[in-house]
């Protein structure tokens, strides 16, 4: 059988004006791309070296793991065009992968996922 992950609203690229209803992976995807975002947006205000985009790395493999329904997770973090961008893939605990990058600069913030 497979894994509720539960339900939620989307929050991309803004939160859902017609409320409608996430369910499976995604849900998952959503929850730790909002709470790697603040991660993001705090690294983008520092200085941006080579250590900074391993910690990046770390914090949101970290992020990920933190969430009951990740068994595990790779992440890579770049930096360009004073833009930074962290690709993460989810391996979830029914053994659904599900891959998104989540892009941050000054001003906006974008989510891709697939």
């Amino acid at each position: 059988p497979m894994t509720d992950y539960g339900t939620d609203v989307s929050t991309y690229p803004d939160l859902d004006a017609t409320f409608g209803i996430l369910s499976g992976p995604r849900v998952v995807a959503e929850n730790v791309a909002r709470r790697l975002e603040e991660t993001l947006r705090f690294t983008l205000n520092a200085e941006v070296t080579p250590l900074t985009m391993r910690v990046l790395e770390a914090q949101a493999r970290q992020v990920a793991l933190e969430d009951e329904r990740v068994s595990s997770a790779t992440s890579t973090a770049t930096y360009a065009n004073k833009t930074l961008s962290v690709s993460v893939r989810l391996l979830l605990i029914e053994g659904e992968a599900f891959s998104f990058v989540l892009s941050v600069d000054q001003v906006t913030t974008e989510l891709l996922f697939g």
